[in-house]
Parts: C-alpha cells; structure tokens; sequence
C-alpha cells in the first residue's frame, strides 16, 4: 500500500547520565507562542464579561492558572496532545461559543467563560505536562 514504516532493530535504556540525550526532543510543543495567545484569550474572554464578580474571578483564577494554561497538555493521545494544547483548545471552544451566542441571540457574558472555568480538573486529571 506504499506506506512508510519504521523498522527498530533494537533498543537502548538511558540514563539522566547520557548527555547526548535532550528530553526536550521528545516533547511535543505548539507551534505558536502560547504566552500571546493567552492574553488574547483574556482579553477576548473580558471583552464580553459585564459582571464584575466574573471580571474578578477571571482575574483571580488568571493569576493562579495562567502558566499551566499555557504549559499544559490538551490531551493524552487524541487531540491537542502537546504543551500548549489546552490553551488552543480552550481557546477555540470559546471562540466557537462566542459564535453560538451570537448566532443564538444569548448572553455572551455567560457562555463563554464556561470552557474558560472548567479547566482546572483538567489539571488535576492528567499526568502531563512531563516534569
């Protein structure tokens, strides 16, 4: 069927000692700068908050969560399973119910902070990122 294919003849254990090895080159990363795309998730997300409460909380949660957001995995195997992936995931389904709200007439201010809060289980929940 003319597919590509990989043959291993044979494998070798390293050790933290083995300094032609750079774990680096075997983790996955965005290929955007996650600290940009950030802010522009806030500022998109304050851009539709009214409620003060919610303005803060963003804040808040913001300060606690900001660098894992921009670190963290998306997902283990399936989809946005890279460091970064969780911000552009989150950052889509936003932008998706942003549309939804506009397209359905509804309040903005509490449809999109949804996939914004829901996170932290996600940090919790995963073994990623590797550290």
């Amino acid at each position: 069927m003319n597919r590509k294919e990989i043959k291993v003849d044979g494998l070798k254990a390293i050790s933290p000692a083995d300094k032609d090895i750079d774990p680096e080159d075997f983790v996955e990363k965005a290929d955007f700068d996650t600290g940009t795309a950030f802010q522009e998730m806030i500022a998109t997300l304050k851009s539709h908050l009214v409620d003060p409460y919610l303005l803060k909380l963003t804040d808040l949660y913001t300060h606690e969560y900001g660098e894992r957001f921009k670190e963290h995995y998306g997902a283990q195997k399936v989809h946005h399973a890279y460091i970064g992936g969780l911000l552009q995931h989150t950052q889509s389904m936003m932008q998706l119910a942003i549309f939804c709200a506009d397209h359905y007439s509804l309040d903005k201010s509490y449809s999109s902070p949804v996939f914004f809060f829901m996170m932290p289980g996600k940090f919790s929940s995963s073994v990623f990122p590797l550290q």
